[in-house]
């Protein structure tokens, strides 16, 4: 009672007063443009290796093990984002990243990410516990170079 559940891209989406949580199993796009959402639920797109890039010019929160475990997933572009779940990142294939000022981000939030490689933090950026542990060990990271 008092959600207002909608669906959208054939039904592969579903989402609760524009909070997205649910996709349907079988998502095979490269590419996701995700403009119609503020957040993405808690382990949405985690485990799909399609995914090799996603955006959102809306989506402020990313929910925890959102995109976890998305081998193929190497580029993400959030320009509007203020906090990053925990696990939101975990096992993915991202090579860069770009933190934005005031942005949280939640432990374990970029684990176990081997491909990373270049990082750019903010100002006034909130990093969890072991939000970037076990990169690879030629990653660069810079504070507002």
């Amino acid at each position: 009672e008092g959600s207002a559940l909608t669906t959208n891209n054939g039904g592969k989406y579903v989402y609760n007063n524009g909070v997205l949580v649910l996709v349907a199993p079988v998502l095979d796009s490269k590419v996701l443009v995700l403009d119609d959402m503020v957040s993405v639920a808690r382990g949405a797109f985690a485990g799909n290796a399609s995914i090799e890039s996603v955006s959102s010019n809306s989506v402020t929160s990313i929910e925890p093990y959102a995109f976890a475990d998305c081998p193929n997933l190497k580029t993400i572009d959030f320009p509007n984002l203020k906090t990053i779940g925990a696990w939101a990142f975990a096992g993915s294939g991202i090579t860069e990243l770009t933190v934005k000022d005031g942005v949280t981000i939640g432990e374990c939030a970029f684990y176990n990410c081997q491909k990373l490689a270049k990082v750019v933090i903010g100002d006034n950026v909130t990093i969890g516990n072991s939000a970037f542990m076990m990169l690879r060990t030629d990653h660069t990271c810079w504070n507002n170079p």
